[in-house]
């Protein structure tokens, strides 16, 4: 008798086991369909990955160049001293200090022009 009840306790605790596991199967079967989608489908993401990759390197080659950055901060500078002048002088409107700041403020690797005199006055 001990060791049917013995034997009993063993499988009860076995069987606890065994419907854990039967209710972890249909999350598992859900996860196993949704891996075998994507796995049909890498080549086709891949070739679409190579396609973004090109895409990506093409918009990259029409990127200014550093010369053509530091044209580009030239005469943003020029155009912000122009403004700036408009903006201050008594021949301009209004008599603020000026609209935009000096690119060389913003970045200090830009080579500073000479400071603008304005020729209104």
């Amino acid at each position: 008798m001990v060791v049917v009840l013995g034997w009993l306790l063993l499988l009860s605790d076995k069987t606890d086991e065994l419907t854990a596991e039967r209710n972890k199967e249909p999350a598992l079967r859900q996860d196993y369909r949704g891996k075998l989608a994507q796995a049909v489908n890498l080549p086709e993401l891949r070739k679409q990955k190579q396609q973004v990759e090109e895409y990506v390197t093409q918009l990259e080659k029409q990127l200014p160049g550093k010369a053509e950055m530091d044209a580009l901060l030239t005469d943003i500078n020029q155009a912000g001293s122009a403004v700036a002048c408009s903006s201050s002088c008594s021949a301009g409107r209004g008599g603020g200090e000026g609209l935009l700041r000096r690119v060389a403020d913003l970045d200090p690797r830009h080579r500073p022009l000479p400071r603008h005199r304005c020729i209104h006055r």
